[in-house]
């Protein structure tokens, strides 16, 4: 059995062919000259360079499968993927076209034709996963991959890629198991203690180990789960909590870190082999107005040679926790991390496994991306995303300028943080945006429907309070405003059925309609619940409700 090496992105380019021409050197210098610009951000720049190009040459399958790639920059979705598509037809075999044609698919949310185009990162691997055995004359006999098809004897989940892209589709294990398939789980062994905490009745085996295997197994890399199992774009981020903190390591680290009113937990680098490093990386001093948040500590999770240096070094050195020589310098990966996680109140990271062990532990994440050269998976979506709930996503405003990114989210956690102007009648009570805003919709219909003039009076005088914190802490979406229509509706419908419910007892009425319509009852606070964490979600709210079901 062998395991890939971290592949190039499905964005690289490829090299093209020597040039034969003076005019093909030419146009390879233009190209390079392009990808130059738009590494920079000046994709509107880029194309017009290679449109320039292609005034003399105007097939040139390059430079188009360049332009396909930074029409995704500019948005230009359907006009990408005829590009790579037309390419295609006229017989090129370009992996820039091809992985482009995947990312403009995952952008466009076109799932089916995503994951199949998806199958182009296999082609970028040095090492692409396989699985074989060897006979006893020496030969090698491939296994062959599980296509969804059927439900397989045994089913082998290979890890591909980065550790954070095994952590991410690990989830779906739980889908595996609850369709019965026996399954086991190949991770590099530094990820076997963090996944195994998934509890499932799966096998669990290291890369490096040499398996045991017969005739009935078949095999499927992690990141086709998704596809193969079917599962709707919907049930992605099911279930939303998969992995744990271990209970006694979470103790020790809550008896370890320091107290502040807010803790948040800082990543701002990934691993420098990923050739897409450069897109996602920032400095600690690009976080420096998460430390001016006042009550703040930032709490280090960054990992590598050198952490410590660069927080003695940074301005604001006195605001950073240092977690020690100790925080995960075993064999295992990330256990250390996610009990730390488990003690913050906020996670904010650029684009790297940090981020995905945060979300598979539900806890709240700012994750922050390239302005137009994040990574496939969180698609074109200016905040959610499929993946995790908990996670919001935040995109720089400019290609490289993380630290006005940062200054954003600074911003917008102060604001959560803000109370209005107070005195001793009128406590301040934090609260999740959803539970303000829920309350608010409450407060809405009582106006409509309350008739007492003293009441009426209360109701408006609290209502008027709740805007002006309104106003300082939720930001202006739309998709925020629907959720709140929504939330009406539910609090509508609950205020209904309270008022039969009363009919019914007032009339000694216990019959299966009382019970029908108390049993309502939780259906639509669930589905409150669900709009309300969607909200918090969507607002970035630094706090959140959970809730807990027998």
């Amino acid at each position: 059995m062998t395991s890939p090496a971290s592949p190039a992105p499905i964005s690289t380019p490829v090299q093209s062919a020597p040039a034969a021409t003076a005019l093909t050197e030419s146009a390879a210098r233009v190209i390079a000259h392009a990808r130059a610009l738009g590494d920079k951000g000046e994709v509107a720049a880029a194309v017009e360079a290679l449109r320039a190009l292609m005034v003399f040459e105007p097939d040139h399958p390059l430079a188009r499968a360049n332009i396909g790639q930074f029409m995704i920059d500019l948005g230009q979705f359907d006009e990408a993927i005829a590009i790579f598509e037309r390419l295609a037809a006229e017989g090129h075999d370009i992996s820039l076209a091809r992985a482009g044609h995947a990312r403009a698919l995952f952008a466009k949310e076109d799932w089916p034709r995503a994951w199949t185009a998806f199958g182009v990162r296999f082609s970028l691997m040095q090492h692409a996963p396989k699985l074989e055995r060897t006979r006893a004359d020496g030969t090698k006999v491939p296994f062959p991959a599980w296509d969804g098809t059927r439900t397989p004897k045994h089913l082998c989940v290979i890890a591909e890629q980065g550790l954070g892209d095994t952590i991410q589709f690990a989830r779906y294990l739980h889908h595996v198991v609850a369709r019965g398939i026996p399954a086991t789980l190949v991770v590099p062994g530094k990820l076997k203690r963090l996944v195994a905490t998934m509890d499932l009745p799966i096998g669990l085996a290291a890369t490096e180990d040499t398996l045991k295997l017969d005739s009935s197994i078949d095999w499927i890399a992690i990141q086709d789960l998704p596809w193969r199992l079917g599962i709707a774009p919907e049930d992605y981020a099911t279930p939303a909590v998969y992995l744990k903190a271990e209970a006694d390591r979470v103790a020790d680290w809550a008896a370890r870190l320091p107290s502040a009113a807010l803790r948040i937990g800082i990543c701002w680098r990934g691993n420098a082999a990923n050739s897409a490093d450069r897109f996602r990386s920032a400095t600690l001093a690009d976080f420096a107005p998460l430390a001016a948040i006042p009550g703040a500590k930032l709490v280090s999770l960054q990992k590598g040679d050198g952490v410590a240096a660069e927080i003695a070094a940074c301005g604001f050195a006195d605001r950073v926790v240092d977690l020690g020589a100790d925080f995960d310098a075993g064999d295992d990966a990330f256990v250390d991390t996610a009990a730390v996680m488990e003690n913050l109140d906020l996670i904010v990271t650029v684009d790297t496994s940090v981020g995905h062990v945060a979300g598979a532990l539900g806890r709240p994440t700012r994750l922050l991306l390239s302005a137009n050269r994040a990574d496939w998976r969180w698609l074109a979506r200016e905040r959610d995303n499929v993946w995790y709930p908990a996670t919001t996503v935040h995109r720089q405003p400019r290609q490289g300028d993380w630290k006005a990114l940062t200054a954003t989210i600074a911003a917008e956690i102060a604001r959560s943080l803000a109370h209005p102007a107070t005195n001793a009648g009128t406590p301040a009570v934090p609260v999740s945006i959803g539970e303000l805003l829920d309350k608010m919709t409450i407060l809405a219909i009582k106006a409509e429907r309350l008739s007492d003039a003293e009441k009426l009076k209360n109701v408006a005088r609290e209502l008027n309070l709740l805007e002006e914190t309104k106003s300082a802490v939720v930001p202006d979406d739309t998709r925020i405003d629907a959720l709140v229509g929504e939330l009406r509706a539910v609090n509508e419908a609950l205020w209904d059925i309270e008022e039969r419910i009363r009919h019914y007892e007032a009339e000694k009425r216990f019959d299966q309609a009382f019970i029908e319509t108390a049993r309502s009852v939780y259906v639509q606070n669930d589905h409150r619940a669900r709009l309300k964490q969607r909200i918090n979600d969507l607002s970035g709210s630094a706090l959140r409700e959970e809730k807990s079901y027998a």
